[in-house]
């Protein structure tokens, strides 16, 4: 067999230690609440991926043998060789079939493509190839019809203001917005998304009306609104960042956070049909902001995410918060009120263990039942464990 001439570390699970692990304590408490806030920070920082490389193919390789750091077993994965492809996927068919020209309202100079103010209608998709940068003016209206939409692999940036918001919408109730792999942070401020469902393209489907997939991006004073999918804002390993934001009045989750890490605050998520926010493998504070109507859980918490939660309030909800699968949320401040129950952890998929929640400080006014904590997960609380 062919030796590499150095290890190869391959990243086969998140480049971090989880709260959990760091912070045992002898009786599994965590140690002192007042640290939160340095914490939040602390967590953060940590989120920096291994390196690692690619590894030049070895013709007529059939078998790589590999070991595990701490296990002294060696182990054979077979190699399989992909078959070229001439169909193209339903991604590739849509950018390498994109013209820019079919959009007359379109000012496009030197890799920069602008949106001036006014209405425009849009019955086909908008795709936007990588390598360039988007502005919208404030005061433009993209009006996306008959199934279009707006998939972007550039940054994109918006300003709207109080009297002239930049507004992304569907009067038919078809369009979608996806923002792919983008080279640089996308800055969208002002803006109102109305209206808008997911995309099916041939099998490649997403979930949100809005989708930032390894798309790091800012929100500022946005508002998503009225979507006709599963998910209002859906972001997707991705750096995030939402301040006096609004999410109502969608079907299921407000805000899905897949795998992301940043910062949330001074938001409102209401009327949505099932989660607030719906967190997964994500590392993200969430500072002062308030959930209302919420008619599953106001904060689901999975998936190995470390959430730290700081002065907000969940009302009108079954369940406040929940966290579960191998998840740590810590609870600095929180006011809940008229919710069925208010702490819940538990483990739902097999390969992962119990939930964990560390509350600091907290009030509760009509709810029925302050937490509910299966086998194997914990909570602490008021200065003791319940497990």
């Amino acid at each position: 067999p062919e030796l590499l001439p150095e290890p190869v570390i391959l990243p086969a699970a998140a480049p971090r230690e989880y709260l959990l692990r760091q912070y045992k304590h002898p009786l599994h408490m965590f140690p002192d609440t007042q640290q939160m806030r340095s914490l939040s920070e602390y967590v953060l920082a940590q989120q920096v991926p291994p390196p690692g490389r690619i590894l030049p193919a070895v013709p007529g390789a059939r078998y790589v043998h590999y070991r595990v750091p701490g296990i002294d077993s060696a182990f054979v994965a077979p190699i399989s060789v992909w078959q070229n492809d001439r169909i193209d996927s339903p991604r590739q068919s849509l950018f390498s079939q994109a013209t820019l020209n079919r959009f007359p309202f379109l000012k496009i100079s030197e890799g920069l493509i602008y949106i001036p103010a006014g209405l425009h209608q849009v019955d086909s998709d908008l795709v936007i190839p990588a390598d360039m940068e988007v502005r919208l003016e404030a005061g433009a209206q993209l009006d996306l019809r008959r199934g279009a939409r707006f998939i972007s692999r550039s940054p994109v940036f918006a300003y709207g203001t109080e009297e002239a918001p930049v507004k992304i919408f569907s009067g038919d109730r078809s369009g979608s917005v996806a923002v792919l792999q983008t080279d640089r942070e996308s800055i969208l401020s002002g803006v109102i998304f109305d209206n808008l469902t997911n995309f099916n393209e041939r099998g490649w489907m997403v979930t949100g009306a809005v989708t930032f997939y390894e798309a790091d991006v800012r929100f500022n004073r946005c508002r998503f609104q009225n979507n006709h999918c599963e998910d209002g804002l859906n972001v997707v390993r991705s750096q995030i960042e939402l301040e006096f934001c609004t999410i109502a009045n969608t079907p299921f989750d407000g805000l899905d956070s897949d795998f992301c890490r940043g910062e949330i605050r001074h938001c409102r998520f209401e009327a949505t049909g099932n989660d607030g926010l719906d967190f997964s493998g994500s590392v993200v504070n969430v500072k002062d902001c308030h959930i209302v109507g919420s008619r599953d859980k106001g904060i689901s918490v999975g998936e190995q995410s470390d959430i730290m939660l700081f002065d907000c309030r969940i009302e009108g909800v079954p369940i406040a918060m929940a966290s579960k699968d191998r998840s740590m949320l810590m609870v600095y401040s929180v006011a809940l009120q008229d919710c069925e129950q208010g702490f819940t952890a538990y483990q739902k998929k097999p390969e992962y263990g119990g939930g964990h929640i560390v509350v600091r400080s907290y009030s509760a006014e009509k709810v029925e039942r302050l937490y509910n904590i299966s086998p194997g997960s914990s909570l602490q609380i008021d200065g003791r464990l319940v497990e």
